[in-house]
């Protein structure tokens, strides 16, 4: 599955909305924490759709409500606390369309390590499908998928939706081909001034589970 033109087109112009699903324990970039920071660290780009589907694989509607990463290897414990902790908004009456998550972390191997899906089967009949670390990690292989950051790298992880084929899943989609990710490039430097000279690098997350393999070329980047 990709990600049709029409689609990111629409994402530039929700860049700087405010963010109110993530961890408070990591901060969103700004100017200030980028500046001190963006050397050591590293900026990873994720948009996430948290709207409900309507007839999702036969169910009346179903809704991704979160969506958890942790870091893995160099002597991280099993069962922390997930690193990257997303929770929908509102379930009531989620935003419309891609929501931007433009945070400031530290650098290494993170894993997909949980999610929430809400499925109404009829209006009555609703409930949940969720996996955990103990399904999607296992001895620090990332079964449901990863992504790897180094220090000073600003990089695009793709784009997060429910995939309704079979049965409510998130799916990560992503931006198709150069030109197009050139395009997604100049609104994010319109919207970051602060990141003119450095180069954004398209490496989105690896999985096979919950999306398929995609590459524009070994570190492909577009400077900024």
């Amino acid at each position: 599955m990709i990600m049709q033109m029409k689609t990111w087109t629409l994402i530039i112009p929700f860049l700087l909305l405010p963010i109110n699903g993530y961890s408070a324990d990591l901060p969103e970039v700004n100017k200030s924490n980028f500046e001190n920071h963006g050397k050591e660290k590293a900026v990873v780009i994720m948009h996430i759709n948290w709207e409900r589907a309507w007839g999702c694989a036969k169910n009346d509607n179903a809704q991704l409500t979160d969506l958890k990463f942790k870091k893995i290897g160099n002597g991280e414990t099993p069962g922390d606390t997930p690193t990257l902790m997303f929770e929908t908004p509102s379930k009531l009456a989620p935003k419309e369309g891609f929501q931007p998550y433009v945070l400031l972390i530290d650098p290494g191997k993170y894993a997909l390590s949980g999610f929430s899906v809400k499925v109404a089967k009829t209006k009555t009949d609703i409930g949940y499908l969720k996996a955990d670390e103990n399904h999607l990690i296992e001895s620090d292989n990332a079964i449901g998928g990863s992504f790897s950051v180094s220090e000073g790298e600003i990089v695009y992880l793709g784009h997060i939706a429910l995939d309704c084929a079979q049965e409510p899943i998130p799916w990560r989609y992503y931006i198709e081909g150069k030109n197009q990710f050139a395009g997604y490039t100049e609104g994010l430097k319109s919207e970051y001034p602060y990141f003119s000279g450095r180069k954004l690098l398209f490496r989105i997350i690896d999985t096979t589970k919950f999306g398929q393999p995609y590459s524009l070329g070994k570190s492909y980047g577009v400077q900024m």
